[in-house]
């Protein structure tokens, strides 16, 4: 009797269930399994240890594992391990690219803090994320502290937000429900060098949990510069 089989392309002992071929014995490059999630890299399969953080579905549970404080991403490399960058409106990230970006921190190239991530609040019609990696919150209280600044566009002099631009903070833990942490507007004193954010007491949350920093420009003319860094649970 025939039976089906499915390429085996990573080699890794498991098949795409979406290329299959009917034969008496299984062809070279095919096996009777169908539960590869990525068939082109042999360290992705059902039952791999998973690498917490990291964005990748390691071991196709459809999930990625999330990280357990305690946990630091300094942008020294950008936009870090697991993190990610969406447009669109408030509460509806989607996509995968953004405004943000990196750069010198309070764009001062000696600054002790090195490489931030960065948005320049300048557009009509700015709505961009920054997203962080999956947190792992269920087993204590954390605290959440990052640095924050703002400049004026491409320079090192203080200023402030514009009339209807702002920086919000917001949290997740289904995906798709975000509630706002903190925000900065043109009622928020920011230094134009590091300023910490003020501590956030992260408690009584589950184990996925996310971040997203969200900036948002409407009509106003202001041209600024606003960076995050040291971001710490």
């Amino acid at each position: 009797d025939s039976s089906i089989f499915y390429i085996d392309a990573d080699n890794d002992s498991y098949g795409d269930a979406s290329v299959f071929v009917q034969a008496c014995s299984a062809p070279a490059g095919y096996v009777t399994d169908n539960t590869d999630c990525d068939d082109t890299d042999d360290t992705i399969y059902p039952g791999v240890t998973e690498i917490a953080g990291n964005g990748i579905d390691e071991n196709c549970d459809g999930v990625d594992a999330p990280l357990i404080p305690e946990y630091i991403n300094d942008f020294s490399t950008y936009p870090g391990t697991g993190w990610t960058e969406a447009t669109g409106s408030y509460g509806n990230p989607s996509g995968i690219v953004s405004d943000w970006t990196s750069d010198d921190y309070g764009n001062d190239v000696v600054h002790a803090n090195g490489q931030s991530a960065k948005i320049n609040i300048v557009s009509a019609t700015l709505d961009e994320y920054l997203i962080s990696p999956l947190f792992d919150l269920s087993g204590s209280n954390y605290y959440l502290n990052f640095d924050i600044a703002l400049t004026a566009f491409d320079n090192q002099n203080p200023t402030s937000m514009g009339i209807d631009d702002y920086v919000a903070l917001l949290l997740t833990e289904d995906g798709s429900t975000w509630t706002e942490l903190t925000r900065w507007d043109s009622g928020s004193t920011i230094a134009a060098s590091r300023q910490p954010s003020g501590e956030i007491t992260l408690s009584g949350y589950g184990a996925n949990v996310k971040f997203a920093f969200y900036a948002f420009s409407d009509t106003a003319n202001e041209n600024n510069d606003f960076f995050i860094d040291n971001f710490q649970i």
